[in-house]
């Protein structure tokens, strides 16, 4: 997924996607469209080291509390000796591949969401998959556009920001093109956060393919062997849809 997002100087802070900011926006489309977009892989180191540091405290307090006991004495020592143990168990054993705090910190979560979504009345009309979003945020509110050549158009906000998601169609040149290119220029969505007076604040794309075979399917079965071929020629997915979102912020462009 590839975006493009307006820089403010709000509380709420945004991450820059591919697009280009404000400043380089002066770029001539076609090295834009020339540009090849990389895949670069997020790694989110805070996980851990808060993992390392929570089990170093527990240590340390399991280790506290042995010196107390042991400091008052022998009666002070068996219940100190009894939470020592309990804190080493929650710095050390992990369950579905997380520390105990956080499995009861997550179990805690999902039991207030759970109540929370059986005291939240969904709309009645409202799609089975966007009903996790409106348990989330209960003003979120969906609608469906025809434009003048009737394609529709869909349309989601919560009353503070407006969203219209298009889904981007292609001949069957473009949906047969080669793997390494482009399925949709970036110069051209980066030329749409500004068309007139109407100034939008991002812009992202949403790319799905699915491969043809099925990547479970055995070597030896007919749809491998006669979409082998065709991936040799093209390695072209067999299919490729391609949405944009265009989000609209009243506050950044209230005329509109």
């Amino acid at each position: 997924m590839a975006s493009g997002t307006r820089f403010r100087s709000r509380d709420r802070s945004r991450e820059q996607g591919s697009s280009a900011p404000r400043s380089q926006r002066s770029a001539p489309p076609a090295r834009a469209q020339g540009q090849t977009g990389a895949l670069h892989l997020k790694v989110r180191p805070g996980q851990s080291g808060s993992f390392r540091l929570q089990r170093i405290v527990l240590l340390e307090i399991a280790a506290a509390a042995l010196l107390v006991g042991w400091i008052v004495g022998p009666f002070a020592l068996m219940p100190a000796a009894v939470v020592a143990v309990a804190l080493v168990l929650l710095a050390f054993v992990r369950r579905r591949g997380r520390s105990l705090p956080e499995w009861l910190a997550t179990a805690r979560a999902l039991r207030a969401r759970q109540r929370r979504a059986a005291s939240t009345p969904i709309p009645p009309g409202t799609e089975p998959g966007l009903a996790p979003a409106v348990e989330c945020d209960p003003g979120l509110r969906t609608s469906a556009y025809s434009a003048r050549d009737r394609r529709p158009v869909g349309v989601i906000g919560d009353g503070t920001f407006v969203t219209a998601v298009l889904q981007v169609e292609a001949d069957a040149t473009a949906l047969r093109a080669e793997r390494s290119r482009q399925p949709l220029p970036l110069g051209l969505v980066r030329d749409t956060l500004d068309v007139d007076d109407i100034h939008l604040e991002s812009a992202q794309i949403v790319l799905h393919t699915q491969p043809a075979p099925a990547l479970h399917l055995p070597q030896q079965s007919v749809a491998v062997s006669n979409y082998a071929p065709l991936q040799e020629q093209t390695g072209a997915p067999a299919v490729r849809i391609t949405w944009i979102a265009l989000k609209l912020d009243p506050e950044l462009c209230p005329e509109a």
